[in-house]
């Protein structure tokens, strides 16, 4: 289960994408054939007039689940209208890939898609952080790798105390004791139930290395100040992790201000967080994460960074939007506006792609360009 088991060169990010859409594209074409969307679809339809038909509760998901659709090349658009063209479901070779390097993710999302038009229907959201969910996530060798590459850009050393906001059930911290073997770990989560286990994962298997790890439950929006905890300690090393997508825009600079007081000059900072380039996009990689209980959607990148910035950090460096590092500067960045990716076009084609569409609506295959990969 620790990542230095695996090999490090690099991901063929592309190649990983074309699977993720592949398996997203089938899975969701199932679960959407159960529901007889597709029967429903059979002529041009409005999405008001879906909504009132399948009795939708949740508007805003199901358009974007219905974009979505057109994205991938299932559904077609016409105006204000739309129908269901189909599209194969049989399962590609990257597909069969991605499966081996996430499995236990792979089974989750298929659960979270089978719940998907429940949720749609206002019915409950699956339980808020299950551990169960987080373990099974930190286990697969692919995010692993993508974990590993992100951290890194720290350059963390044997003299290195990291403060790990976001510790979940402790893998990550399991994985910079036996890896990156720095001096001391400063494991945050604001659930106690995380740090519960996260305890009882390091003292099981690094027991040796126990000493070095002190766990503390704190939510960073929250008035209490951090610094008592930590005495006259000042982390170099920071480590945010999945964080933004539990919290609303208007709670990003709270977090990141109460975050700057406590770490030392010039410490490195890495925000290990999917986001998005445009408001009110939703990706077809993020529909089913709206059916845990608390999810709020990826962050908006510009708002995001102009939030790191305002807070007295560096201008963060951008890593597909899988990660940003940045540092605690002395010096203030300038508020940035980020301006849309340039149009892509399909290799196999030429036909002008849609907006972080993996799937040529003109040719109906998938393509290969550079892409900015949304993950858990």
């Amino acid at each position: 289960m620790f990542a230095d088991s695996l090999p490090l060169e690099d991901l063929d990010i592309p190649k990983i994408a074309r699977g993720l859409t592949s398996y997203i594209k089938r899975i969701l074409i199932q679960t959407l054939l159960a529901e007889g969307l597709p029967d429903i679809l059979n002529d041009y339809r409005s999405i008001l007039d879906l909504v009132h038909t399948m009795n939708i509760k949740d508007l805003k998901l199901f358009r974007e689940l219905i974009v979505s659709l057109v994205k991938l090349g299932v559904v077609e658009q016409n105006g204000d209208l739309f129908k269901w063209i189909g599209g194969e479901i049989r399962v590609t070779s990257e597909e069969e890939e991605l499966k081996i390097l996430a499995e236990p993710w792979i089974k989750i999302l298929q659960v979270y898609f089978k719940k998907l038009p429940d949720l749609l229907k206002g019915k409950t959201r699956l339980q808020l952080h299950e551990p169960g969910i987080w373990d099974s996530i930190y286990s697969t060798p692919l995010y692993q790798l993508l974990w590993v590459n992100a951290i890194k850009r720290l350059n963390i050393t044997g003299d290195s105390t990291i403060l790990e906001v976001g510790c979940k059930t402790g893998w990550c911290t399991i994985n910079l004791l036996n890896i990156f073997k720095p001096k001391n770990i400063i494991a945050v989560d604001s659930n106690q139930d995380f740090l519960n286990i996260a305890e009882e994962n390091v003292s099981n298997l690094l027991p040796d290395k126990r000493f070095k790890v002190t766990f503390i439950k704190h939510d960073f929006t929250s008035e209490i100040d951090f610094t008592g905890c930590l005495q006259d300690t000042k982390p170099d090393k920071i480590i945010v992790s999945y964080l933004f997508h539990w919290y609303n825009e208007s709670d990003y600079l709270n977090i990141l201000s109460n975050l700057k007081k406590c770490i030392a000059e010039n410490a490195d900072i890495i925000f290990i967080q999917p986001h998005i380039a445009y408001k009110n996009q939703t990706t077809f990689f993020q529909l089913p994460l709206y059916v845990e209980e608390g999810f709020k959607g990826y962050p908006l990148l510009e708002t995001l960074v102009n939030s790191i910035i305002t807070a007295g950090f560096s201008a963060p460096k951008r890593e597909y939007n899988l990660y940003l590092y940045s540092k605690n500067s002395l010096e203030n960045a300038k508020p940035v506006r980020i301006s849309p990716d340039p149009p892509k076009y399909c290799k196999n084609c030429g036909g002008r792609l849609q907006e972080n569409a993996f799937f040529c609506a003109y040719c109906r295959s998938i393509v290969d360009f550079n892409i900015n990969l949304p993950l858990l």
